[in-house]
């Protein structure tokens, strides 16, 4: 998540302030979402280095709020906004509870296709 957070603070096309991902942070509705382990505020260093410092529960809450964080801020069109929705999928799948039998042939093969995002090449 860290080169994904550095790519829309720092190189994408419609970049995103880290003051409004913070605000955003610290505005989100934790409590009737359902979020015990709150996501701590990202610094400057932690994105322009590409290493976020936080709980696996806490990252876990992020990858799960960010799209609601900055999803009306970033092109959709983005290639590394896409690798997330994927990751995101993926996350949703692993950490179900349950998962019904009907659902399964209707997600993707993610493993026929390797993805490789070119924003992180280099």
């Amino acid at each position: 998540m860290g080169h994904v957070v550095h790519h829309f603070v720092y190189c994408a096309r419609v970049k995103v302030s880290l003051e409004i991902l913070n605000d955003r942070l610290k505005t989100f509705d934790y409590y009737v979402n359902g979020i015990s382990n709150r996501p701590p505020l990202l610094s400057e260093m932690e994105v322009s280095g590409k290493k976020l410092k936080m709980s696996a529960s806490e990252m876990q809450n992020f990858v799960s709020i960010f799209s609601y964080l900055i999803g009306d801020l970033v092109d959709h069109n983005d290639d590394v906004w896409y690798f997330y929705t994927v990751q995101r999928k993926i996350n949703d799948l692993v950490n179900a509870p349950r998962i019904q039998s009907s659902r399964l042939f209707r997600c993707p093969s993610f493993s026929t296709q390797p993805f490789v995002c070119s924003a992180f090449k280099g």
